[in-house]
């Protein structure tokens, strides 16, 4: 079984492209039409559905992937996204709030949330504790873009509300040896699941294959261990950086293949299944 913990959709196209790129047609290639034609093609069994309501205007992705999700039982799970960094509400102080209104819908598997670049300590923050409570009453776990500066906070949260799962994303966004030691810190907090997910994010190569990006995983993989570590493909937005679904699994199978086969199929899905079984568990 394949499992994809990172992937995206959209109803039209949400970023501006190079006046030399090749045409797209905005409607169809961010669509999960195409999505899961790629997944089917790639043999994954299920994809989590990470929200991200931004675009010109915002576009409002909650709604358009939990359809999604309606119209294929079985395929894909959501985030919602839930002020996020590019939200007006964004830590307007009723975050919990939101979460608690987020509808019963069966593939609802929890919230995405995205901090910004640098930290202003809002996860020590009452608002953040409050998030916690709603998000552990409904058994929910959070997808979070967490850049390295707020690591430290992010491992202080997640051990006040142990009952979160947090998947991090891309690795951690670590682009140095200081970040990945400060991102193997947060081994020691048993919640914390990293995303085998967004190697162009991370290594300053730019371009497959990823030679410090694929080193930064085997580290993460050594710290964590397998079952708390699970692949993203990062569809659509990562053929834009030349790595396709197929390309991002290789990636991955190539660096943890060593550690045995069942390693790879904690990291492939097993660990994402484990995650998104337990609600309704």
């Amino acid at each position: 079984m394949i499992v994809d913990t990172h992937c995206h959709c959209w109803p039209r196209w949400p970023y501006a492209r190079a006046a030399d790129a090749p045409p797209i047609d905005v409607h169809r290639h961010g669509s999960a039409e195409r999505l899961r034609e790629t997944m089917t093609a790639a043999g994954i069994s299920h994809a989590l559905i990470v929200a991200a309501g931004i675009g010109d205007p915002p576009i409002d992705d909650n709604a358009y992937a939990l359809e999604a999700a309606r119209r294929h039982p079985g395929s894909f799970s959501v985030v919602a996204d839930v002020d996020s960094k590019w939200s007006a509400t964004h830590h307007d102080g009723r975050m919990a709030d939101r979460i608690r209104a987020l509808p019963d819908a069966p593939a609802l598997a929890g919230v995405s949330h995205y901090l910004a670049d640098e930290t202003d300590d809002w996860m020590a923050s009452p608002e953040a504790d409050a998030a916690g409570a709603a998000l552990t009453e409904r058994r929910m776990l959070l997808s979070l873009h967490a850049p390295p500066a707020w690591h430290a906070a992010v491992g202080g949260w997640a051990q006040r509300h142990p009952e979160v799962p947090v998947l991090l994303h891309h690795l951690g966004l670590v682009r140095d040896q200081r970040e990945l030691d400060g991102l193997l810190a947060l081994a020691e907090v048993p919640s914390i699941i990293v995303k085998a997910s967004g190697f162009a994010y991370i290594d300053p190569s730019g371009a497959p294959p990823y030679p410090a990006g694929v080193e930064r995983l085997r580290a993460v993989v050594e710290a964590f261990g397998p079952d708390r570590v699970a692949w993203g493909s990062d569809f659509p937005v990562s053929p834009e950086h030349g790595v396709g679904i197929d390309r991002a699994l290789g990636l991955v199978r190539d660096a943890v293949g060593a550690r045995g086969a069942s390693a790879s199929e904690a990291i492939m899905g097993a660990t994402a299944h484990r995650l998104l079984s337990r609600r309704h568990a």
